[in-house]
Protein backbone atom coordinates (compact mmCIF):
# COMPACT_ATOMS: atom_id res chain seq x y z
CA UNK A 1 0.00 0.00 0.00
CA UNK A 2 1.34 3.40 -0.99
CA UNK A 3 1.88 5.86 1.84
CA UNK A 4 0.15 9.16 1.28
CA UNK A 5 2.88 11.47 2.52
CA UNK A 6 2.48 15.23 2.43
CA UNK A 7 5.57 16.82 0.91
CA UNK A 8 5.66 20.44 2.07
CA UNK A 9 8.30 21.53 -0.47
CA UNK A 10 6.38 20.07 -3.41
CA UNK A 11 3.15 21.67 -2.18
CA UNK A 12 4.73 25.12 -1.73
CA UNK A 13 6.23 24.86 -5.23
CA UNK A 14 2.77 24.07 -6.58
CA UNK A 15 1.30 27.12 -4.82
CA UNK A 16 4.12 29.31 -6.18
CA UNK A 17 3.53 27.94 -9.70
CA UNK A 18 -0.19 28.77 -9.50
CA UNK A 19 0.54 32.29 -8.27
CA UNK A 20 3.06 32.87 -11.04
CA UNK A 21 0.83 31.44 -13.78
CA UNK A 22 -2.43 33.10 -12.72
CA UNK A 23 -1.36 36.36 -11.08
CA UNK A 24 2.30 36.83 -12.05
CA UNK A 25 3.08 37.24 -8.35
CA UNK A 26 5.18 35.63 -5.65
CA UNK A 27 3.94 34.41 -2.27
CA UNK A 28 5.29 37.60 -0.72
CA UNK A 29 3.51 39.95 -3.16
CA UNK A 30 0.18 38.09 -3.46
CA UNK A 31 -2.94 39.29 -1.70
CA UNK A 32 -4.59 37.03 0.83
CA UNK A 33 -7.35 36.16 -1.65
CA UNK A 34 -4.83 35.29 -4.38
CA UNK A 35 -2.88 33.13 -1.94
CA UNK A 36 -6.05 31.32 -0.82
CA UNK A 37 -6.99 30.64 -4.45
CA UNK A 38 -3.51 29.34 -5.23
CA UNK A 39 -3.57 27.02 -2.20
CA UNK A 40 -7.03 25.80 -3.21
CA UNK A 41 -5.83 25.08 -6.76
CA UNK A 42 -2.78 23.21 -5.45
CA UNK A 43 -4.95 21.05 -3.18
CA UNK A 44 -7.37 20.32 -6.04
CA UNK A 45 -4.46 19.34 -8.30
CA UNK A 46 -3.17 16.92 -5.67
CA UNK A 47 -6.60 15.37 -5.09
CA UNK A 48 -7.24 15.04 -8.84
CA UNK A 49 -3.89 13.27 -9.29
CA UNK A 50 -4.63 10.87 -6.45
CA UNK A 51 -8.08 10.13 -7.88
CA UNK A 52 -6.47 9.35 -11.26
CA UNK A 53 -3.99 6.99 -9.56
CA UNK A 54 -6.81 5.18 -7.77
CA UNK A 55 -8.89 4.96 -10.96
CA UNK A 56 -5.90 3.44 -12.76
CA UNK A 57 -5.86 0.72 -10.08
CA UNK A 58 -9.56 0.04 -10.61
CA UNK A 59 -10.77 1.96 -7.56
CA UNK A 60 -13.71 4.31 -8.11
CA UNK A 61 -13.74 7.34 -5.82
CA UNK A 62 -17.28 8.40 -4.94
CA UNK A 63 -19.09 10.96 -2.82
CA UNK A 64 -22.65 10.05 -1.87
CA UNK A 65 -24.97 12.76 -0.56
CA UNK A 66 -28.33 12.24 1.13
CA UNK A 67 -30.50 15.34 0.87
CA UNK A 68 -33.59 15.38 3.08
CA UNK A 69 -36.25 17.92 2.23
CA UNK A 70 -36.09 20.83 -0.19
CA UNK A 71 -34.02 23.44 1.62
CA UNK A 72 -32.67 25.81 -1.08
CA UNK A 73 -29.38 26.40 0.75
CA UNK A 74 -28.78 22.65 1.03
CA UNK A 75 -29.56 22.21 -2.66
CA UNK A 76 -26.95 24.86 -3.55
CA UNK A 77 -24.41 23.20 -1.24
CA UNK A 78 -24.99 19.78 -2.82
CA UNK A 79 -24.82 21.27 -6.34
CA UNK A 80 -21.44 22.83 -5.50
CA UNK A 81 -20.13 19.51 -4.14
CA UNK A 82 -21.31 17.76 -7.32
CA UNK A 83 -19.53 20.35 -9.47
CA UNK A 84 -16.31 19.98 -7.45
CA UNK A 85 -16.48 16.19 -7.81
CA UNK A 86 -16.84 16.50 -11.59
CA UNK A 87 -13.76 18.75 -11.75
CA UNK A 88 -11.71 16.26 -9.71
CA UNK A 89 -12.85 13.10 -11.46
CA UNK A 90 -14.86 11.88 -8.48
CA UNK A 91 -18.18 10.10 -8.98
CA UNK A 92 -21.03 11.81 -7.14
CA UNK A 93 -24.33 10.25 -6.20
CA UNK A 94 -27.29 12.13 -4.83
CA UNK A 95 -30.15 10.58 -2.89
CA UNK A 96 -33.22 12.74 -2.30
CA UNK A 97 -35.62 11.98 0.55
CA UNK A 98 -38.81 13.75 1.48
CA UNK A 99 -38.89 15.55 4.80
CA UNK A 100 -40.83 13.83 7.59
CA UNK A 101 -42.32 17.12 8.82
Amino acid sequence: MRENVFNKKVFIKSVKDHLKANYRKTIESASQQELYQAVSAAVKDRVANEVKELNAKGVDVCLAVILVGADPASQVYVANKKKACEQLGIISKEYLLESMR
